[in-house]
């Protein structure tokens, strides 16, 4: 018997999992859109929660996905929240799948079937989103092979076992119900697998009405604790998320204990006029989905307040340098979500470096220059460390070829950094030679390369910059030629020469990777948008190829 149990919820959870990551992976860069774009008003941003989450079939997914979002700022937190309510009554299609197909068919008819099917899309068919929906296929088959078996097992004990009712264990007893939902949640880290299982253990006799309605009341707080985790380390704005999430919950809960009674009462005659009598599950579904809108509706006058307070009492702190302000474990949940992340975490990168460049170059205060370059040098590794877990995740071909570019910037970034410590060390050595070894026009040049290059500044254009650094090139080998000659006619001493010299090539050596990280950037965008186009070499210059992640 405990066998065929645990089979059974290990099936669910299977099937849960190869759902969502099938179906997450055939919308690709769609399920990435919609989260963005779909939430312009509360009630457009309801829906979106509500669709995707039913498509996806993982409230905790939509949410993470989400927290991701408010976390690398895509998302103000207003258009966040209401993509968090919707996808709690998204998440309770689950309860009426199981209700209406689980537990009144023969299972064995359609879930064997379908898994086969699955399977065979996943296998033999070559197109990478028509195999990703093959898996999310076989994962529905398992899904509901998996309620068969607890079908089975439950129906076998409830006949030496007395049903768990209000009579049985007490009022109190129903708030041990919600802490049991809430532990199943928590332990198995998806809230339709609870209510899943809670609904097929209540159809096969073993948890009365009110009971299963206190364990799917706990089973949809429970469901909060993914985003509890998901928010530890993470921004404030994704902080400040997930108390939206958690605050939401816990009103739902309150409401839908203190009405339990008239809301069953209600259920249960809208049950008998629609002839579905003896469908006990049907009850539990249909509770399940009416106490989140209710909860919705009890949250739509207070979220604008809700949410003002929360950003007055979760503040951003000033976070250092050295610490991501975009990447979190979040932003794995949907990959897209994350090359979206790493991209904006990649162009702070590019702005940190002009601002280094601009004081080291001898434009702007050397204060505090070596601090700023080690925090760099921080940064840049715990971007390698997210884009290496990140190039581990399975994610539609237009997020990885964006991943790639972003790899490469990464290098590049990296390279332009070593060329600015080894600048530092020379400005130290000779600060005053420093500041006069590039002429007026190399200066401009410079200037302008650290302007266009810069994917945070307004006028970003890598093409600006590539011929920018071209003028550079020119201009910087005039300059070379004008110390050679001061040192054969003996106008300066050798060391101010040679320190001359050695900057003027390392400072290239800057230029140049800077420039190229931003053509990096660029096409990385161009992937996310499918908008991917073929660029002629120029003469003289490597062309950008893709690079595998790298520690810094």
């Amino acid at each position: 018997m405990t066998g065929l149990v645990l089979g059974g919820l290990g099936l669910l959870l299977l099937g849960m999992a190869l759902m969502t990551d099938g179906l997450k992976l055939a919308a690709g860069r769609s399920l990435h859109s919609w989260l963005r774009h779909f939430t312009d008003t509360p009630l457009r941003g309801l829906a979106a929660g509500i669709g995707i989450t039913a498509a996806v079939q993982s409230s905790s997914a939509v949410t993470m996905a989400t927290l991701g979002f408010a976390n690398a700022g895509l998302l103000t937190l207003e258009r966040a929240a209401w993509l968090v309510y919707g996808s709690n009554i998204g998440t309770t299609v689950t309860g009426w799948l199981v209700s209406l197909i689980g537990l009144n068919f023969k299972i064995e008819a359609f879930a064997l079937p379908l898994t086969g099917i699955g399977v065979l899309l996943r296998i033999f068919w070559r197109n990478e989103r028509i195999a990703a929906f093959g898996t999310a296929v076989a994962g529905f088959g398992i899904l509901f092979l998996g309620l068969g078996f607890l079908k089975a097992a439950f129906g076998e004990l409830g006949a030496d076992f007395e049903k768990l009712t209000v009579g049985a264990v007490g009022v109190p007893g129903l708030f041990y119900g919600v802490l049991l939902g809430i532990f199943m949640t928590v332990l198995m880290q998806s809230s339709s697998a609870a209510i899943a299982l809670i609904l097929t253990a209540h159809a096969q006799g073993l948890v009365g009405e009110t009971v299963g309605a206190a364990l799917v009341v706990g089973a949809n707080i429970g469901t909060t604790s993914t985003a509890i985790l998901g928010a530890l380390g993470a921004t404030a704005n994704a902080k400040r998320l997930a108390s939206l999430h958690v605050a939401f919950n816990i009103i739902t809960g309150i409401a839908a204990l203190l009405l339990l009674g008239p809301m069953l009462w209600f259920i249960g005659m809208l049950r008998d006029w629609l002839g579905a009598t003896g469908d006990t599950a049907f009850t539990l579904a249909i509770f399940h989905t009416g106490f989140n809108i209710l909860g919705v509706l009890l949250i739509w006058p207070i979220s604008g307040r809700l949410t003002k307070w929360l950003t007055r009492h979760i503040a951003s702190s000033s976070e250092m340098i050295s610490q991501p302000h975009f990447l979190d474990r979040s932003a794995l949940s949907l990959p897209e979500s994350g090359v979206g992340a790493a991209e904006l975490e990649l162009r702070l990168v590019g702005q940190h470096l002009a601002e280094a460049a601009r004081q080291v170059s001898g434009t702007g205060t050397a204060a505090g220059l070596d601090r700023f370059l080690d925090d760099l040098r921080t940064l840049l590794r715990n971007i390698d460390e997210f884009l290496v877990q990140l190039s581990q995740t399975r994610m539609a071909g237009e997020a990885a070829q964006s991943l790639m570019y972003l790899v490469t910037a990464h290098s590049r970034y990296g390279a332009a950094l070593r060329a600015l410590s080894i600048l530092a060390e020379l400005r130290e050595a000779n600060a005053q030679t420093s500041a006069g070894v590039l002429s007026a026009a190399s200066r401009a040049c410079f200037d302008n390369v650290l302007r266009y290059a810069n994917p945070n500044d307004a006028a970003f254009s890598p093409a600006a910059g590539r011929s920018e650094n071209k003028a550079f090139r020119q201009v910087r080998s005039e300059d070379r030629r004008v110390w050679l000659h001061r040192a054969s006619v003996t106008e300066g001493k050798m060391d101010d020469v040679s320190h001359a010299l050695q900057w003027i090539t390392t400072i290239s050596q800057f230029s140049n990777q800077y420039s190229k990280a931003a053509r990096a950037i660029e096409r990385a965008s161009r992937s996310e948008g499918g908008v991917e186009e073929a660029e002629a070499p120029e003469a003289g210059r490597d062309t950008e190829t893709p690079e595998t992640p790298a520690g810094t």
